[in-house]
């Protein structure tokens, strides 16, 4: 069985829709759309389950990045959310690295995630990294453990 991540779905998208999309490549034994949580309002991305695995990787080549009423679609090959750490936090409070790079949103009962998309752009550099860690080092607080952090702060002691 291979689970399909099908993204920037509209918002009125239905489940049998999905199903009709994909029945052209082959047999779909499930579609599913989530919603949010706390509102119940779709979220705008959901999965589709297909048995052959040559049926489900022709449809996702075929139909990513076209239109399904007027949205460019993002269907990827999903895969098992192996951070099940984060799975059950809020959206927000994901770091934003995790949420960069592809569609990572988590799905909480079947606990799939897209995988990232093959080119998230640019790679750091070696002189970015060490850039990175300069200004760290230069953060107040960093360093010497004896050293207090003025800025910033306000004494109220006195």
């Amino acid at each position: 069985m291979i689970s399909i991540y099908v993204g920037n779905l509209p918002y009125d998208t239905t489940e049998a829709g999905l199903v009709d999309l994909f029945s052209t490549f082959g047999e779909v034994h499930r579609a599913s759309l989530v919603n949010d949580r706390e509102t119940q309002r779709p979220r705008g991305f959901g999965f589709v389950e297909m048995p052959n695995r040559d049926e489900a990787m022709k449809a996702i080549e075929a139909l990513g990045g076209t239109e399904f009423n007027g949205r460019p679609l993002t269907v990827n090959e999903a895969r098992r959310n192996t951070n099940r750490n984060t799975a059950n936090l809020s959206r927000s409070a994901k770091p934003m690295a995790q949420r960069e790079g592809g569609e990572v949103e988590s799905h909480g009962s079947t606990g799939y995630a897209a995988k990232p998309a093959a080119d998230t752009g640019p790679a750091s550099s070696e002189g970015e990294a060490s850039a990175d860690a300069e200004d760290a080092a230069d953060a107040p607080g960093a360093g010497d453990p004896d050293e207090t952090p003025t800025s910033g702060y306000r004494n109220n002691m006195t």
